[in-house]
């Protein structure tokens, strides 16, 4: 599946119309969204736990490390990844930029490992 985005600062960027694209479609083929999509909240605990996205999951900078490793053992799948946060839109774009070095420092071929974040 290709996501739309747009870049800015150095980070892909999506729209809400596409977000509700993207699940739609996965719906539509029958896929599984717990395996395929992960929607993740880059919020503090007390906004995620006050508040989220059905079926998001929280992930501060504390918890990267174990993110990463869960997400890496099923690359193969090719999953998609949307960080988000409140107005401010500072951690999502933090996450994204941690994610995506860390997804630069562990390729092991010229290409990266998750192309949908």
């Amino acid at each position: 599946m290709s996501v739309l985005h747009f870049i800015k600062h150095g980070v892909s960027y999506i729209s809400p119309f596409t977000f509700l694209k993207i699940t739609n479609e996965m719906k539509q083929e029958d896929c599984l969204l717990d395996d395929k999509l992960f929607i993740v909240d880059c919020r503090s605990i007390e906004d995620y736990t006050s508040n989220h996205l059905p079926g998001a999951i929280h992930c501060s900078e504390e918890k990267f490390d174990i993110f990463f490793k869960m997400i890496y053992e099923i690359r193969h799948l090719n999953p998609i990844i949307i960080f988000y946060c409140n107005y401010s839109q500072e951690y999502a774009p933090i996450m994204w930029k941690k994610f995506r070095e860390t997804d630069r420092i562990t390729r092991t071929h010229c290409d990266l490992n998750f192309s949908n974040i």
